[in-house]
């Protein structure tokens, strides 16, 4: 790896506190001094360490630990060193104009690239801060001397100043590119870098000086970028001409000059081309599309597709034109983008442009004739309309001849031979029998809000209409009660009335009948029971005084009913009691058999008595016995 290789892996960087330390990125060493790589030859062979704070530069001795904050004397250049002493000798300070390029042009071989990363805060170096800074004496001392030397360079005002720092960045060809710390690198051992005072009007009027060479570029490269577009106007360009061929034949500009310029040619010379075409083929649609519009002309595509290619073979696109015919072009023919008078290949008309403006005539045709068709529909509909109002009007003239129970047979003889009838004959949409069942559907929905309406103020002033209610008396209630209801309606309202009186008596004797037969299938049951409870076994006419006598046979009052109850509770009682003589006779009998006898025997006689019975068994028995102990 070649010195200059080694030097560029050292970063320049500043800690929190102001300090600078420098960082390898392929060992990942940190130093607080500054690298061998990065010194000059004068720094290598010197004891002196140089190191940097806040932005100042200041050095330490390795030997006596002495710090200054002006550069040792060994490590100046021979011209600054000679310039010291003359100073300190009373010479007169030479003024900006007479200072040599010389003064300028040191060469700055401990300059650096300085990059914007940082190491960690575990690989920065844990020196001592003491050893590396001076003290506040030797501070203000090397401060003051410092001060004696810049203030014999001072110039009479701070433009003046300002023009010669500015002079100095121009000297030494500093860029719009460079950085502060860059700067302060190359140039900060230079006399004439300390021409302003303090670092604040230093960094102010290199920014001012970065802005001025940045607008300089910018006016070079738009120079620059015009004279490129202009000799690209001058080649050949087509839209499929590369940037690479381009480059080859203007060497003298950058590469992504000549590719930007080149696109903007294309882009601009290209949006030319079809804006043209666009243009001309809008024009001649529209000669073709009124050819077709003429009359006669609207048959099927494959008939007017020759007659139109005949007619207009001039505005076919010269690729699509045949071979012989004199304007052709070949299908790879290029149109050159820089000749406004050369032929363009796709200028024209295609086959599907002739397609598009038939197919634009035929709708067209299609529209009109379905806004005829509309038209023709809606003046059919305003008839229909209209003769719809004539005989709804017709039915109006009658309304006062039909009522809510009229029927179609009662109206039509009276209207049959009206003309506004008869035009509704035939007509789509409502019939005149829909719409006479309109009417009576309306007048029955009058009657309707008419009754409810007078139902109510009945039930306001408790008046109640029975099936005999006269309809007099109703219509007199209604003059006096309820003047809103028409009198035209209240017959029918009567009619109705009446007829829901007598819906209302029926539900109510349905209701009493109800009634009736669940009180007597209660007095039945209870009926029932009594004579159960009671054991009633005689016949009838023995038992009817003491049955009379219940409440529930009051409360039955039918002596018919009665007697069916009666003998269905004595015909139970009978079943009960034959049922129970039955079972005592078949347990009498299961006791008078002998198995059961002794059975019984054995469980109601004592113990003695039962051992005595057991020894006078049958002697069968007792060998039987034994038997069995002697097998057990």
């Amino acid at each position: 790896m070649s010195a200059v290789d080694k030097a560029a892996m050292w970063q320049k960087h500043r800690a929190e506190d102001g300090r600078t330390y420098y960082y390898n990125r392929e060992s990942r060493v940190t130093k607080w001094e500054k690298p061998d790589e990065l010194k000059t030859a004068q720094e290598l062979a010197s004891v002196w360490k140089e190191y940097e704070t806040d932005g100042r530069t200041y050095w330490v001795n390795g030997k006596t630990n002495e710090s200054t904050w002006t550069m040792p004397a060994e490590l100046r250049p021979p011209d600054v060193v000679r310039q010291v002493e003359a100073m300190k000798l009373g010479e007169t300070a030479r003024p900006a104009e007479a200072v040599s390029r010389a003064e300028f042009s040191r060469p700055a071989e401990s300059f650096r690239p300085a990059e914007s990363s940082r190491p960690a805060e575990s690989s920065r170096p844990a020196e001592s801060s003491k050893r590396a800074r001076p003290s506040t004496s030797a501070r203000a001392g090397k401060r003051s001397r410092r001060d004696s030397i810049d203030s014999s360079r001072r110039h009479p005002s701070d433009d003046s100043a300002q023009s010669e720092f500015l002079a100095l960045l121009r000297a030494h060809n500093v860029t719009s590119t460079w950085t502060w710390e860059q700067m302060v690198r190359a140039l900060g051992q230079l006399p004439a870098y300390r021409v302003l005072p303090t670092s604040a009007q230093r960094k102010h009027a290199f920014e001012l000086y970065l802005e001025e060479q940045r607008a300089l570029e910018h006016a070079r490269e738009r120079e620059q970028q015009k004279a490129c577009y202009a000799e690209l106007t001058k080649l050949c360009v087509t839209e499929y001409t590369r940037a690479r061929r381009m480059q080859h034949l203007l060497p003298g500009y950058p590469k992504d000059m000549v590719e930007r310029e080149l696109e903007r040619l294309q882009d601009a010379e290209g949006r030319r081309v079809r804006e043209e075409r666009v243009r001309v083929r809008e024009a001649w649609s529209r000669e073709v599309e009124e050819w077709l519009a003429e009359g006669g002309r609207l048959r099927a595509w494959a008939e007017v597709r020759p007659v139109v290619l005949e007619r207009f073979a001039d505005r076919l696109m010269p690729v699509l034109l045949p071979p012989e015919h004199p304007g052709h072009l070949a299908l790879d023919h290029v149109l050159n983008l820089n000749d406004h008078g050369a032929r363009d290949p796709e200028r024209g008309l295609s086959l599907i442009d002739f397609c598009d403006a038939y197919l634009r005539v035929q709708r067209a045709h299609d529209l009109r004739e379905s806004d005829e068709r509309r038209a023709e529909r809606l003046a059919e509909q305003r008839v229909e309309r209209d003769n719809r109002a004539a005989f709804r009007q017709l039915l109006g003239e009658h309304r006062s001849e039909f009522t809510p129970m009229s029927t179609w047979t009662s109206l039509y003889p009276l209207i049959h031979e009206d003309p506004r009838y008869a035009a509704m004959l035939g007509q789509p949409g409502s019939t005149p029998l829909e719409m006479f069942w309109d009417e009576v559907e309306q007048l029955n929905d009058e009657v309707y809000r008419s009754r409810k309406l007078l139902e109510s103020r009945m039930r306001e002033q408790r008046f109640r209409v029975l099936r005999d209610t006269p309809l007099e008396e109703v219509r007199a209630f209604a003059g006096e009660y309820c003047r809103e209801v028409e009198g035209a309606h209240i017959e029918y309202v009567h009619r109705q009335l009446v007829v829901k009186a007598e819906r209302r008596e029926e539900e109510e004797r349905e209701e009493e009948r109800v009634r009736r037969a669940r009180r007597k299938r209660r007095a039945a049951e209870e009926l029932r029971e009594a004579v159960l409870a009671f054991g009633l076994l005689g016949s009838w006419e023995e038992e009817r005084p003491r049955i009379a006598a219940l409440e529930a046979f009051r409360e039955l009052d039918d002596e018919a009913e009665a007697r069916r109850v009666f003998d269905s509770a004595a015909a139970r009682m009978r079943d009960k009691a034959e049922g129970k003589l039955r079972r005592e006779d078949s347990a009498h009998k299961r006791l008078r058999s002998p198995s059961i006898d002794q059975e019984v025997a054995k469980k109601t006689m004592p113990e003695p008595a039962a051992a005595a019975s057991a020894a006078a068994a049958p002697d069968d028995q007792s060998s039987e016995l034994e038997e069995g102990e002697m097998l057990g």
